[in-house]
């Protein structure tokens, strides 16, 4: 969880975190995030060297692609979501086979937050069998990429947006809550 909570802050500054932002969002951040990472081939390594497996299962796992939760809750919204899932393999396999980083990542960060719905609605807990190989499988991926993401930003601080919540520092009378000692 504290991975996700620094992915969203990365995230969030091109255009509100995955959730809300739009496909060009994503695709914009990952190819920001690829151009400048290239100089030293990490993110590249990371996913077709380190993590290929790992994206590969994450991929072909129905319980973290949301169609099907979405089927599941209400079967008369999503009846095609099986079509759909197989329609995105097969994109996804054939990125992987052209070694289109940004299109594989932006498909995996979609599903890995499908993921962290689970864990946030209580879909998989903390130490339970159920749903326990994604959960450890997404955890590696986000475990590998978080931190070259944040590198990346820290090299390359330009051109990433505004933070979505900065610290906003008030004049006259605090209207925040404060410590006992009166510091924020």
């Amino acid at each position: 969880m504290f991975l996700w909570i620094a992915f969203d802050a990365l995230s969030s500054q091109l255009g509100g975190g995955l959730r809300h932002e739009s496909h060009a969002q994503r695709r914009r951040y990952f190819e920001r995030m690829i151009a400048f990472a290239d100089a030293k081939s990490v993110i590249y390594d990371a996913v077709w060297s380190v993590l290929r497996d790992d994206i590969g299962k994450i991929l072909d796992n129905r319980y973290v692609f949301s169609r099907f939760w979405e089927n599941h809750n209400n079967p008369s919204r999503s009846r095609d979501w099986e079509r759909r899932f197989e329609n995105r393999k097969r994109a996804v396999k054939r990125a992987l086979r052209e070694t289109r980083t940004g299109d594989v990542l932006i498909e995996l960060f979609q599903r890995l937050n499908t993921l962290r719905n689970q864990l946030l609605h209580g879909g998989a807990t903390w130490n339970g069998r159920m749903n326990r190989h994604q959960v450890e499988t997404g955890a590696q991926i986000m475990a590998t990429l978080v931190p070259h993401f944040i590198d990346v930003m820290i090299r390359h601080p330009d051109g990433w947006g505004a933070p979505r919540y900065p610290v906003v520092r008030e004049t006259g009378p605090q209207s925040g809550w404060t410590d006992s000692a009166g510091s924020e």
